[in-house]
């Protein structure tokens, strides 16, 4: 009995390194499924939270994996062409629109979104997305090479992803009410989703839940700013950054240079 214990210990310690190949497949379509189902499951529960506490309305939210994104941005950008062409006042212009849109830039978008792509499935875990021409938004799900291993273990923690799907719907809130979808810089949009998914929303986690601040880059002075804002403007200012970062951003480099 106690050889065949040793033997199956010498077997598991063999094959538990092994495990770790599986990373280096393509996930099993089960397990995709899964965990699109435990994303959008959080997205039903966490969006009409938000929606209370901010009193605005986020519209349809769908949940794709993220190499869809090319099928549902392409015909968007199309849409954009026709118009310029439709629009154009001079028929240079107008063939020059044609040419673009039926020739070289559908090649050229799919292209670019497929490299694109390629390099962010790496590491991408979620990306929101909201439409130009609808009440839609769109999480895509990323299911890319370092993320399999977060996808595999929380399988046995899946609160591990609350944090991040109100991160995700926090860029659609900011987008939402940024109606003239002007691109903010990469650290107040950043800040933004950041702030409202570890402070401004922190209420809305289970009890006991534990947010995660291990913030870095990008994400730490974005929310450094956001903090800077409503202690000097107060929380109600929070909600008019989307469309007010400019102002805000004068605000505190004036404050800044005075304290000097």
């Amino acid at each position: 009995m106690i050889k065949m214990k040793n033997k199956m210990k010498l077997l598991k310690e063999f094959f538990e390194p092994l495990q770790d190949l599986r990373y280096y497949f393509p996930l099993p379509k089960k397990i995709k499924n899964e965990h699109l189902d435990n994303i959008r499951e959080r997205v039903s529960h966490y969006k009409p939270l938000i929606e209370q506490q901010t009193g605005i309305k986020l519209g349809e939210v769908r949940v794709r994996e993220y190499n869809k994104i090319i099928y549902d941005t392409l015909p968007v950008l199309i849409s954009e062409i026709k118009s310029i062409k439709e629009s154009s006042k001079s028929k240079l212009a107008e063939i020059i629109a044609g040419g673009v849109l039926y020739s070289t830039l559908p090649f050229i978008f799919v292209l670019g979104q497929t490299i694109r792509m390629a390099a962010e499935d790496v590491y991408v875990s979620m990306k929101a997305h909201k439409s130009k021409t609808s009440d839609t938004s769109t999480v895509y799900v990323g299911f890319g090479f370092f993320k399999k291993p977060l996808i595999f273990k929380r399988k046995i923690d899946e609160s591990a992803w609350d944090n991040e799907v109100v991160h995700e719907l926090s860029h659609i809130l900011h987008s939402t009410i940024n109606l003239d979808f002007e691109k903010s810089p990469v650290d107040w949009h950043e800040g933004f989703a950041t702030y409202c998914e570890q402070e401004y929303f922190k209420k809305l986690y289970p009890l006991g839940y534990v947010v995660n601040r291990n913030n870095e880059g990008f994400y730490r002075s974005g929310k450094e700013k956001i903090e800077q804002v409503v202690k000097t403007f107060g929380v109600e200012a929070l909600l008019e950054i989307p469309n007010k970062w400019q102002e805000f951003e004068s605000a505190l480099n004036v404050a800044g240079e005075t304290a000097v």
